[in-house]
Parts: structure tokens; sequence; C-alpha cells
């Protein structure tokens, strides 16, 4: 059983950030990026039809950046894993 998705959202402002963090909760969209930056041996080891978002949580940190946090499940070897990714706005 897939542990239950929980989405603490902050408003963001930006219309890029706001793209960019939708997409990466598209689950196709997040398994080929992942897919594409993750080395041989992850993406040898993955089960993509497991592949799907754990936890989403956007957090602000002062006036300048933002962060979005996003877990992923998915089978490893047949063993439960998650892939974690955090991704840093600049502005």
């Amino acid at each position: 059983m897939l542990p239950k998705v929980s989405r603490q959202v902050k408003k963001v402002s930006s219309p890029h950030d706001r793209y960019f963090q939708r997409m990466m909760e598209d689950k196709d969209v997040a398994l080929s990026f992942i897919s594409v930056r993750a080395d041989s041996e992850l993406r040898q080891a993955m089960d993509q039809r497991t592949f799907a978002i754990a936890d989403v949580a956007r957090r602000p940190v002062g006036k300048k950046s933002l962060y979005t946090d996003i877990t992923y499940y998915v089978l490893i070897k047949g063993h439960k894993g998650y892939i974690y990714l955090h991704v840093e706005h600049e502005r």
C-alpha cells in the first residue's frame, strides 16, 4: 500500500516556479526527469510501474528563495524505496 500523500502547499509567486512544481507533481514528467538524471544502476533497479508521489512540501525560505521537496515511492529491486527530490528556486 502506498503512503498517503500529504501536500503542504504555500503560494508561489513566480510563474516559472509554479510551472516546475506542477510538472514535478505529474507522475510521467517526474519519472522522465528522474530517469534522465539518475545513474544507470538506479534506473535499471527501479520498477517504474510502481512509481508514485508519496509526499510534497513547498516551504518559503526568506524572501529570495523557495524550495520544493517531493518524495516519490518506487520499488527498487523488489524492495520499498523512496526518491527524494529537493529543488531550490532563486530569484
